[in-house]
């Protein structure tokens, strides 16, 4: 992991892309995150059906993308934050390179997806009340 450096944070948004080749989809799974607990980029999957799982099959079947934005939570809340986390509304699929990107924006405050170019989801009022939808992981 690198370290952390102020010069890599974002400003009013971020764009986040790569190829990926999942090996498996029943776990949650972190593909970039800023420190030990800013933004995040992650796949997904339901609760009950494998490791730091939550939300239900509709939000978050296995291969859902999801933007992680919340930073400093209580551990009693975690499943709650996850369970409203943006998530893609397509999955990407085991044993396959795909490309994956997000799209993080303060100013409009919304999350898109993309998988192989193609859309794969926005999210609306995306930042849930919190004071920034990008953060630091820092505050």
């Amino acid at each position: 992991m690198a370290p952390y450096v102020d010069s890599l944070l974002p400003g009013t948004g971020l764009t986040f892309q790569a190829w990926i080749k999942p090996e498996e989809l029943h776990r949650s799974q972190v593909l970039a995150m800023l420190g030990d607990n800013g933004w995040a980029l992650m796949l997904t999957c339901n609760e009950g059906s494998g490791a730091g799982c939550c939300g239900n099959h509709l939000t978050h079947s296995p291969g859902t993308l999801m933007f992680w934005n919340v930073e400093q939570i209580p551990q009693a809340d975690a499943s709650d934050v996850c369970r409203d986390a943006p998530t893609s509304t397509r999955r990407v699929v085991k044993d396959k390179w795909q490309h994956v990107a997000v799209v993080a924006d303060e100013e409009t405050d919304t999350v898109r997806f993309f998988i192989d170019g193609e859309p794969a989801g926005v999210r609306e009022n995306a930042r849930g009340g919190r004071d920034r939808l990008v953060n630091d992981g820092r505050s």
